[in-house]
C-alpha cells in the first residue's frame, strides 16, 4: 500500500438502496453508490460540477413527502466507466449545513441500512454452514 495515500473517510459508508433523484431535482440524474453521515459517493452520466463547487442534493431516504434536499460540496471527481462499460463520472460528496430534520432522516436511513447489511451477512453465514435457518 502506498504510504502517501491516506483514507480521509471518518464515517463508515454503507451501500445505498437503488435511488434516482426526483423529476423536480435541479441536478442531472445521478445514482447514490454508498452513503455515510458526512457524505456519499455519486455516479452520473453527466457532469454535476467541479471540485469544491456546491450542489443541491436529494438525500436518498424513503419519506412520505418530498425527499430532503441539502447543500453538498464536491470533494473529488473521477471519470471512468460504470455499468455496462458506459462512460460515467464519480463524485465524492460532503454534506454541508444539514438541518435537524434532514440529519434525523439520514440517521434513520443509515440505521436501516446497517441492520439490513447485518441481516444479509447472517443469511450468508447460514447458507455457508448449510444449516436450516432457525424460525
Amino acid at each position: 500500500m502506498n504510504p502517501e495515500i491516506i483514507n480521509k473517510r471518518q464515517q463508515r459508508r454503507l451501500p445505498a438502496r437503488p435511488f434516482m433523484p426526483s423529476a423536480s431535482s435541479r441536478t442531472p440524474p445521478y445514482r447514490v453508490v454508498d452513503i455515510s453521515k458526512s457524505g456519499c459517493l455519486l455516479e452520473s452520466k453527466e457532469r454535476l460540477g467541479r471540485v469544491a463547487s456546491s450542489i443541491p442534493l436529494e438525500l436518498p431516504v424513503p419519506t412520505r413527502s418530498e425527499r430532503p434536499v441539502v447543500r453538498a460540496t464536491i470533494v473529488w471527481e473521477r471519470e471512468g466507466h460504470g455499468r455496462g462499460g458506459r462512460r460515467c463520472f464519480r463524485y465524492g460528496i460532503s454534506f454541508r449545513d444539514m438541518d435537524r430534520g434532514s440529519q434525523r432522516a439520514l440517521n434513520l436511513y443509515l440505521d436501516y441500512l446497517q441492520r439490513d447489511h447485518h441481516v444479509n451477512r447472517l443469511d450468508e453465514a447460514w447458507r455457508n454452514l448449510k444449516m436450516p435457518r432457525p424460525r
